[in-house]
């Protein structure tokens, strides 16, 4: 049988996502950081961080829903750019009578 080491597998794949677009906690977390840094000016990061994920926590599940669905459509949209804009690479073919060449260039 032969094995296949899912890490390499996954190391030659694309990144079309952007990680920071996965999850609607993140999305939620950017836009509300702002506002509890001003009225928060003395706290540290960890304690925004925990306003942030107090405030999360305390959202009705629509709302969160909400943010998680947004999430997802941003990420297919970047995933979408992404592959529109990720380019081809050149290929140059040298041939004579006996031989054909396929170079891929970088």
């Amino acid at each position: 049988m032969l094995r296949n080491n899912n890490n390499s597998w996954l190391a030659t794949q694309p990144k079309l996502l952007n990680a920071k677009s996965k999850r609607g906690y993140i999305l939620f977390s950017a836009e509300v950081r702002k506002r509890v840094m001003n009225k928060n000016p003395e706290a540290k990061y960890g304690e925004i961080s925990e306003i942030i994920g107090t405030e999360w926590a305390c959202l009705s599940n629509e709302d969160k829903r909400d943010y998680e669905s947004r999430a997802q459509f941003i990420a297919a949209e970047r995933a979408k750019a992404e592959l529109l804009t990720r380019k081809l690479p050149q290929v140059k073919i040298y041939f004579d009578l006996n031989t054909i060449a396929i170079c891929v260039l970088p």
